[in-house]
């Protein structure tokens, strides 16, 4: 499991209020399938994992996707949830991923990164015990979110053109089914996003 706070979030352009619709994973050159691997989304007001003690709430998080996941090497694979979870940004984001096989090998590797704390936690729980056996760690697979503000789908332009001269700048796009309007947001270099 992984916390990514709601600041570490919004830094990276992330909505608040939004839904998640898929996730990707950053594969390394270990591809593969992992088999009956579950994926639970929640907000949470935990900063990071301070012992095996966290883990009992995993087992009350909700499922968003279930199934084999198939990662080719050196890229970006990509789970689209089976529903979307909406995050009002209120929390941090916690990504749990439960693989439930008899085996504990590892089967694809990922790329990460070091997060400034403990908040990454992983783990094995065997038949017998009643808390899974945790490990602490302060690295984190590479994951993207892909978000939209509108459900149950997102009325994207099916087509987009941008015009620009000296003195302005032209945005042009076909609509797409029964969207009513778009929020267009823009940036310059080494400024905020402007709506």
């Amino acid at each position: 499991a992984s916390i990514f706070t709601a600041e570490e979030l919004l830094d990276l352009g992330l909505q608040t209020g939004a839904y998640i619709n898929n996730i990707s994973v950053n594969t390394g050159a270990t591809g593969g399938t992992i088999n009956n691997l579950t994926i639970y989304l929640a907000e949470t007001n935990l900063e990071e994992f301070s012992g095996a003690s966290d883990t009992t709430m995993l087992g009350s998080l909700t499922p968003y996707w279930s199934g084999d996941f198939t990662c080719t090497a050196n890229e970006w694979n990509t789970i689209t949830l089976d529903s979307a979870f909406y995050y009002s940004g209120a929390g941090n984001l916690i990504v749990y991923a439960r693989r439930d096989t008899v085996s504990s090998a590892a089967v694809s590797t990922y790329y990460g990164s070091t997060s400034p704390s403990y908040r990454s936690i992983y783990g094995y729980k065997t038949s017998t015990a009643t808390r899974p056996t945790a490990t602490r760690a302060t690295s984190r697979v590479n994951m993207r979110f892909d978000m939209c503000a509108e459900q149950p789908s997102c009325l994207r332009p099916t087509t987009a053109n941008v015009t620009a001269d000296d003195q302005s700048i032209t945005l042009t796009w076909n609509g797409c089914d029964n969207a009513t309007s778009y929020l267009v947001e823009y940036s310059v270099p080494n400024s905020n996003a402007v709506n």
